[in-house]
């Protein structure tokens, strides 16, 4: 099962999100063409503090600093919102493949 965790800031904003890859080749590689191209999106695209961790594509974990402090980036929002909306779509027709998780900042 792929297991995505999604992290929120104090805006509702994702500032931050984890995948952990496992399960039905299909299903990963919907996920994989999301999370990847919303992650070199933002990389390429915007000059903002990222972090990025990447374990044998098995695992990711990215996160926006500035989103994590509460700042509005409306783009950078906007291009994993889309990523998010990709990841609810497969969860409908793959429930039993993928897991997302949803954690607010305190």
């Amino acid at each position: 099962m792929i297991r995505a965790t999604l992290f929120y800031n104090k805006n509702n904003d994702v500032y931050r999100f984890k995948v952990r890859y496992h399960g039905a080749p299909v299903v990963c590689a919907g996920v994989s063409a999301l999370v990847i191209t919303c992650v070199n999106y933002i990389q390429t695209n915007f000059q903002l503090d990222c972090t990025l961790q990447i374990e044998d594509m098995e695992f990711i974990d990215f996160e926006v600093s500035e989103l994590k402090s509460g700042q509005t980036i409306k783009d950078a929002s906007l291009i994993i919102d889309n990523m998010v909306f990709g990841l609810r779509l497969i969860e409908e027709s793959y429930g039993d493949d993928i897991q997302i998780e949803e954690k607010t900042k305190n």
